[in-house]
């Protein structure tokens, strides 16, 4: 299922390429050659969402990109600590305070590995993750990794939710449903969302807000691509309103630009009986309520001789084998 096709029969999610952004970013960045001179360009808004590039460095240095912008020095290999924050810095100068452990026991770690797995630099962490290929001519220089800083600190990138009280169903029409980043601030606000119903149209806004703000919350959670976002946005839909056999979303501010006006974006019942596939499936499904009929009064008459003619529109090889 392709962003645009709002069938509510989405394919299998499974057969997406990327399942996160982690993924996409990592595939942008394989086989990039070192230096890497070109890696911000490649990962143009990683830093707005949160994602971390590691990459070796000469060979006493760890560059960070991304959401975390700095160096690391660690010559022949060690550990890099990472807090809310990006690197661990040490607000104390006393090296034995212990306050300073306190906050080293609660870092995230970053194994740096130098000379092995047959590169320059590799890297080991509980932190999920995924790699790709940094080369220097036909040979690997370096495993690099990337991250979320949501991985690191749940809390990251968590702002204050300002809620102002609305009055109205015009003011919550209007209102901007926010993004929760964590799961204290959605329920802060679907509390504040419960203290607005007042009367029968503010309680609509109540949940479709309230609805929408999960979605926000859960695709930051996951890290939610815009190919799965509108398979969620479509499976959604598909529940709520028990659509089991597809359906169709149409955009009428569409029908202001006539190069939007066509068969295609705006089909007729006669256009949609044209896609085999759908008609294949409509056809099963007619051919097994006309086998669960009682009785010829069961249905209207036209209504089954619709049905046979759908259940006769399905192609012979997607007919189920009469059996003997």
């Amino acid at each position: 299922m392709s962003e645009g096709n709002c069938t509510g029969q989405p394919d299998d999610i499974s057969e997406a390429k990327y399942q996160t952004k982690e993924m996409l970013v990592a595939d942008a960045l394989d086989g990039i050659e070192y230096p890497c001179r070109d890696i911000k360009e490649r990962i143009e808004g990683a830093k707005e969402e949160g994602i971390v590039v590691l990459i070796g460095y000469s060979d006493d240095g760890a560059a960070f990109y991304g959401a975390i912008y700095d160096l690391a020095y660690l010559y022949g290999g060690g550990e890099i600590l990472l807090d809310k924050d990006g690197l661990y810095k040490s607000k104390c100068d006393d090296e034995s305070c212990p306050h300073e452990e306190v906050r080293k026991d609660q870092c995230k770690v970053i194994k740096a590995i130098w000379g092995q797995n047959d590169c320059s630099w590799s890297y080991e962490t509980s932190i999920p993750h995924e790699k790709f290929k940094v080369m220097e001519g036909d040979e690997i220089y370096c495993y690099g990794i990337v991250f979320n800083m949501q991985s690191v600190d749940p809390n990251y990138g968590a702002e204050p939710l300002n809620l102002v009280k609305m009055t109205s169903e015009k003011e919550m029409r209007e209102s901007v449903v926010p993004w929760p980043r964590t799961s204290e601030q959605l329920i802060k606000y679907l509390n504040f969302l419960a203290e607005h119903n007042n009367d029968y149209g503010m309680a609509v806004y109540c949940m479709s807000m309230g609805a929408l703000a999960a979605f926000y919350y859960m695709s930051h959670i996951v890290g939610a691509t815009g190919f799965q976002a509108s398979c969620a946005d479509m499976d959604f839909l598909k529940r709520s309103r028990r659509m089991k056999d597809g359906f169709r979303i149409l955009d009428y501010e569409k029908l202001l630009y006539p190069q939007h006006i066509n068969s295609e974006e705006f089909p007729s019942a006669d256009d949609l009986l044209k896609d085999q596939d759908l008609v294949n499936r409509l056809g099963k499904i007619a051919k097994q309520r006309l086998d669960e009929l009682s009785g010829p009064d069961a249905a209207h008459p036209n209504v089954i001789a619709h049905w046979e003619k759908l259940a006769s529109m399905v192609k012979e090889e997607d007919k189920e084998p009469e059996t003997a």
